[in-house]
């Protein structure tokens, strides 16, 4: 079991490598963007926006299921790994959020769902395999708990800001006369569900813009090449502290 000793640690590990540090706040935003949206609010949408019909729903969240399992047999992600988060984030949230956001049908919203799902994969693999080759053995137990209770604590915020955000600020500035129908209604419309829809459309603009600045900053980019290995990092026979 964990102590507080060995989560500070894992925090002080991290904290002193800005390199993992950027890919825990890109990994957050992530899922920060991800349960405001998809978790929270698509199937709320999909019904609301079809008429509440499950079957909609129900081929949605099967394209869902499928894209992201077939994008492992079908290609092994780029060889460099940071593309495969970065990159890889960047066009889920470019194409998958933003086709959720425009469509008004079942053929749109399985598109829509299918390519946001196929990166999902290739973005946790190419994460975890970046921090187990940076991370001593030793040390990846202490470390990945503050890793993962990091970046899933941004979750709990995107279920709790999701509801309040589609009621009372984004459902009713979208109606016929709303605040925002003058200036989104030509692209995500003004029936019931558009103001979840306008939120994909912040999710798809703003998820794609935190994965571009992840490529601004020398140290998420280079993550690879700047930060080295464990196994060359000490010298054989060395223990990490």
């Amino acid at each position: 079991m964990l102590t507080w000793g060995d989560m500070g640690v894992g925090f002080g590990y991290i904290l002193q490598r800005p390199d993992l540090a950027g890919l825990l706040m890109i990994h957050a935003g992530i899922n920060l963007f991800g349960a405001l949206t998809y978790l929270a609010l698509m199937p709320t949408m999909v019904l609301a926006r079809s008429g509440s019909d499950r079957m909609v729903l129900a081929s949605v969240q099967a394209a869902l299921g499928l894209g992201g399992g077939l994008c492992v047999s079908l290609w092994r992600g780029p060889k460099r790994r940071i593309h495969g988060i970065l990159a890889a984030a960047g066009l889920s949230f470019l194409c998958g959020d933003f086709l959720f956001a425009i469509g008004c049908e079942v053929i749109v919203w399985v598109v829509a769902a299918f390519v946001a799902a196929y990166f999902l994969p290739f973005i946790y693999a190419a994460n975890r395999a970046i921090w187990q080759a940076k991370v001593p053995p030793l040390l990846q137990g202490r470390v990945f708990s503050v890793q993962v209770m990091r970046q899933r604590a941004m979750m709990p915020v995107g279920y709790l800001a999701a509801g309040p955000l589609a009621d009372h600020v984004f459902e009713p500035a979208i109606t016929p006369g709303g605040a925002l129908a003058p200036v989104f209604g030509h692209l995500v419309g003004t029936g019931p569900g558009a103001g979840m829809a306008l939120m994909f459309a912040g999710t798809a603009i703003l998820g794609t813009a935190m994965c571009l600045l992840g490529y601004a900053f020398r140290a998420i980019r280079e993550v690879e090449d700047d930060l080295p290995d464990h196994d060359v990092a000490l010298p054989p026979g060395t223990l990490a502290t």
